[in-house]
């Protein structure tokens, strides 16, 4: 019992001193987005290696690039290209899930696959109109309302007074 008391006191030394300095040896940086509503506010975080979908100011497309590095006032993307907070005009949020994306995936194909089937079908046993007008609309829909379930999964937030988009530090 003698022995392993002061391996139980160097244990914990270890231990402390992991918890004391290994901790904060590294800068804990992240990029808030506060969205700010009549309800509260919410806070969006990225943090190194995620992926960031923006838009420039001037811009009339979305970028989307991994996080490299995090620094005062601005970000390094992909490990090469530089840009500062101001730059960023809107950020693009995707709120899919795995079932959601299924769900749409599923719709596009069923529409997709209902046209083929039917027109193939149709081919097949010589009927006179070999695209009918109602399989059109019925894959039409189907194909329609997979696409406007990923538009409705996808929010922008454009950056202004409401929205703020800042870096945080809370190394210590």
């Amino acid at each position: 019992i003698q022995k392993m008391f002061p391996i139980r006191k160097f244990i914990f030394l270890l231990f402390l001193i992991h918890i004391l300095f290994f901790n904060s040896s590294f800068a804990q940086k992240f990029i808030a987005l506060d969205v700010y509503k009549c309800t509260g506010m919410k806070r969006i975080r990225f943090y190194m290696k995620d992926n960031l979908s923006f838009r420039e100011y001037g811009s009339r497309r979305f970028f989307t690039h991994s996080i490299t590095s995090i620094g005062d006032s601005s970000i390094v993307l992909d490990g090469n290209w530089t840009i500062s907070l101001s730059e960023i005009n809107k950020i693009r949020i995707g709120r899919t899930n795995s079932h959601t994306q299924a769900l749409s995936h599923f719709l596009i194909d069923i529409g997709l696959g209902f046209f083929m089937l039917d027109s193939f079908n149709s081919l097949i046993n010589n009927n006179s109109p070999i695209i009918k007008t109602q399989v059109i609309a019925e894959s039409t829909i189907f194909i329609l309302s997979g696409i406007i379930l990923q538009r409705l999964m996808i929010k922008k937030y454009k950056i202004n007074s409401k929205n703020r988009l800042k870096i945080i530090d809370v190394s210590p």
